[in-house]
């Protein structure tokens, strides 16, 4: 998600914001591996490794002039 908002009146003219957050809900990711040709359905799959990656928030401000 980013957000963004840039002043053009005022004395703080040519200044802008933005807001980013990556990863916002913070869900993991799963990685599935086959359980093989012995299982009673050849095409189950059963959890390999979880992976969390984490939320990333990131602010920033720019001036023009």
């Amino acid at each position: 998600m980013q957000l963004g908002y840039a002043i053009e009146d005022s004395p703080y003219k040519g200044l802008s914001f933005l807001l980013q957050v990556n990863n916002l809900f913070d869900k993991s990711t799963v990685n599935y591996k086959s359980v093989g040709p012995n299982a009673p359905a050849a095409t189950a799959l059963y959890p390999n490794y979880t992976y969390t990656f984490g939320r990333q928030t990131l602010l920033g401000m720019n001036r023009w002039f």
